[in-house]
């Protein structure tokens, strides 16, 4: 005998999950921009710190885009975030806004937006696909 299936979220409920996580990923961003200058580990002054932002960014584009569901949409939700976070950074001890940073920022989550869309893109083809030639879809 096999339990029921849970029933499926409805589509604003996941709109709704989805920008919960984008907030959260926000939020864990904005609490290591809390750490003071000369608290951060050495080892990150041996990595361009402009990946590592435009690496953490990408992260925000990736849940920005599921969240707005448009690449507009997700830019200006990361290009907020990450001038809140520049900004937000003049009142940590040993920290200073970049705007080459915030840049950064921006190139990371317009990355992740885009290849977000992109898969998005392709499981919406191969779904097409399979709508024409009649094959079950497969169970999650």
């Amino acid at each position: 005998m096999s339990l029921p299936a849970p029933p499926k979220p409805k589509p604003s409920d996941r709109r709704l999950l989805r920008w919960i996580a984008f907030l959260a990923y926000a939020l864990l961003l904005l609490s290591l921009s809390s750490i003071p200058g000369p608290n951060l580990p050495q080892e990150l002054g041996r990595v361009n710190d402009k990946l590592l932002h435009g690496a953490a960014y990408s992260g925000a584009g990736l849940l920005a885009r599921l969240a707005t569901g448009s690449m507009l949409g997700a830019t200006a939700a990361v290009a907020i975030l990450g001038a809140v976070d520049e900004n937000y950074q003049r009142l940590i001890p040993g920290r200073t806004p970049d705007p080459r940073d915030w840049a950064a920022d921006l190139v990371g989550g317009f990355s992740g937006a885009l290849l977000t869309a992109l898969v998005e893109r392709c499981r919406n083809r191969k779904r097409a696909r399979r709508d024409q030639t009649g094959e079950p879809t497969p169970t999650r």
